[in-house]
């Protein structure tokens, strides 16, 4: 399974990053390639692990030993959004590829689309992700 995590939102005013989690649900210990496609309005600042390789927009690491209900993390900080828009879109795709058998293909790519905000109002109301309520 793959889930994007953005904290905070994509803002003009802070450093927005991406979470990419694999996890683990089957009781075989999973590895493979995880694949970040990155919006070309973000331009990255740091990231963590160190990926195998980038190739344009797109990061690629390997995750190794990923036991039953664990995870891996993989981090991308992005430079301040100076010049986005508010409103603008920035969506990222992570994607995994197991090497092995795979019982549900299905959770293995995540789309994640964040809207562009200004600075902070403690009335803005927030939902994550993108056009889910609570």
């Amino acid at each position: 399974t793959v889930n994007v995590i953005s904290s905070p939102s994509p803002n003009t005013v802070t450093n927005p990053r991406h979470k990419v989690k694999v996890s683990n649900p089957s009781t075989v210990t999973s590895d493979g390639r995880v694949k970040l496609v990155v919006d070309s309005i973000l331009t990255v600042n740091d990231i963590q692990p160190t990926p195998d390789s980038i190739v344009g927009n797109t990061i690629w690491w390997t995750y190794t030993s990923v036991d039953y209900l664990n995870a891996s993390i993989f981090e991308v900080k992005y430079d301040t959004l100076t010049f986005a828009q508010i409103g603008d879109t920035v969506c990222v795709t992570a994607c995994i590829i197991p090497n092995g058998d795979d019982l549900d293909s299905t959770d293995n790519t995540f789309l994640r689309k964040d809207i562009v905000v200004g600075a902070y109002d403690p009335n803005i109301k927030e939902f994550k992700p993108l056009g889910t309520t609570p």
